[in-house]
């Protein structure tokens, strides 16, 4: 017999139930398992601002780092990106993107645009389906952390991690 008790943000238990085959007496264990993004230290949250034009990505990574504890807002386009930044909606301490996005800019633009107008080191992961040489090293050029697409939830989760915690907290 196997059961689970979780707790978010604390971790699981998994406990087993067996019948020792020599004796016929009934043995249980427990075993904690850690949480997946469980570190030592708290990690700490960031605000993020994320931009794909596939409606259904921006929702699943929208949610994903929601239910993480970060600041999230998203937009479908490097246009709709700079609008949130530039009008004060969210300054972001990281940026998430697509590296193919609509409208003639690409993820690497949009990073390069928001250095620029914030005078700051943002923080990027880019996201591509294309791992070319060439695109690689326009994204390392940039100073960009690159993930290929489909990205492991668990593979965005610990860059973003890294990523946060290089940063200084925002002064609200």
């Amino acid at each position: 017999d196997v059961d689970v008790r979780s707790k978010p943000g604390k971790g699981s238990v998994f406990s087993v139930t067996i019948a020792d085959l020599v004796t016929g007496t009934i043995l249980t264990g427990e075993c904690p398992a850690p949480a997946e993004t469980a570190s030592i230290a708290p990690q700490r949250r960031c605000k993020i601002v994320v931009v794909d034009d596939d409606p259904d990505v921006l929702e699943l990574l929208e949610q994903l780092l929601t239910g993480e504890g970060h600041s999230v807002k998203s937009a479908p386009s490097a246009a709709e990106a700079l609008k949130l930044v530039t009008e004060g909606v969210m300054l972001p301490e990281i940026l998430l993107t697509d590296y193919s996005l609509p409208g003639g800019t690409s993820g690497l633009e949009l990073v390069q645009q928001l250095r620029a107008w914030s005078s700051a080191p943002l923080p990027a992961i880019i996201l591509s389906g294309d791992v070319s040489s060439e695109t690689l090293a326009k994204v390392a050029a940039q100073d960009c952390v690159q993930l290929s697409k489909p990205v492991k939830p668990r593979e965005l989760l610990a860059a973003i991690g890294r990523l946060c915690a290089d940063q200084a907290p925002l002064r609200s």
